[in-house]
């Protein structure tokens, strides 16, 4: 395969059936909220980034058996220990930890520049896509009360379920290089292992567990598309609503595949369960590859979409 860069980046549009993961401040003596933002005179709940980046790369420890990259307390700034040794001997860099490769890291030092290298993986908000009606549950430890023979310790949470919709984006120009280092970056080889994972951990669902209770992020709906610029073009071109049989309707695909951004020469990739209809032009029919899951997404990847940068790579300029 040959060493050079692959030209295409990678952007997903997924919707999952969930709850609301992430927790905020709690808005009483102990009643626990739920992150939320307001629209339209509605108001929806969300989940961040910052814990769809924990739920994501704890899933891909599990699958990959990546190491954490090692952390140190300076001034009070917990921060990742770049360009310095491991315990092993090993450098601390984006070769030898996947982790500060495809999330980005800053690292500072007094009285210098601070080193910055931007995340590969974009990612959104999750969003619900029903709104917040103010559900709320109440709870205890009765069990551990009554084994130690002490009054329970009841409180409040806020509950929201819903489908919820996300995307991310993968930079691959940018995915296997740092421009903090000499280093020469990873091959091709490598960068596409590390993508399959990443599209492998996002299609079969990701482990999100929170206060005990396991969610795992496993999508109903699932867009990838090849792209020119790495931008989520999909996010806020589809639109879901959600009928009265609890069926999410998907519309505005045509509008997303007409984009500028989208590779035309490439097709895109589809998977969506019963839970869910998506208005699909005829004109577009052969553009779609429909897929049952992420073994036919990787058999896509490395059959036209990698195959037909291989083909440009090894062609005269």
């Amino acid at each position: 395969m040959s060493d050079k860069k692959l030209n295409f980046h990678l952007t997903i549009t997924l919707v999952w059936d969930g709850h609301a993961l992430n927790r905020d401040e709690k808005i009483g003596g102990n009643i626990i909220a739920i992150k939320k933002l307001h629209k339209n005179g509605q108001t929806y709940s969300f989940i961040s980034k910052t814990a769809i980046r924990h739920y994501l790369w704890s899933t891909l420890q599990r699958t990959q058996g990546w190491k954490p990259t090692p952390t140190a307390e300076k001034n009070k700034v917990v921060q990742f220990k770049v360009n310095e040794k491991d315990d092993e001997g090993n450098e601390i860099n984006i070769k030898n930890y996947a982790e500060i490769d495809l999330f980005g890291y800053m690292k500072t030092e007094a009285e210098q520049k601070a080193l910055t290298r931007k995340a590969v993986i974009g990612i959104t908000k999750a969003v619900s896509i029903e709104p917040y009606l103010g559900d709320m549950a109440f709870y205890a430890n009765h069990d551990l009360a009554k084994r130690s023979g002490a009054n329970p310790n009841p409180y409040t949470k806020e509950e929201h379920a819903s489908y919820y919709y996300c995307s991310f984006t993968i930079d691959t120009e940018r995915l296997g290089k740092d421009e903090n280092t000499s280093s020469p970056g990873i091959p091709v080889e490598e960068k596409t292992n590390r993508i399959l994972a990443v599209l492998e951990a996002l299609h079969n669902g990701s482990l999100a567990q929170t206060s005990g209770e396991s969610n795992p992020l496993t999508p109903i709906f699932f867009l990838v598309l090849p792209v020119k610029v790495p931008v989520p073009v999909a996010h806020s071109l589809l639109h879901f609503e959600v009928d009265d049989k609890g069926i999410l309707k998907v519309k505005g695909l045509e509008e997303v595949l007409n984009n500028g951004w989208v590779l035309q020469d490439k097709p895109v990739y589809l998977f969506h369960c019963s839970k869910t209809e998506v208005a699909i032009p005829p004109s577009l029919s052969e553009k779609i590859h429909h897929g049952k899951g992420f073994s036919d997404l990787k058999k896509l990847f490395e059959e036209k979409w990698q195959a037909s940068q291989n083909s440009s790579n090894s062609s005269p300029s």
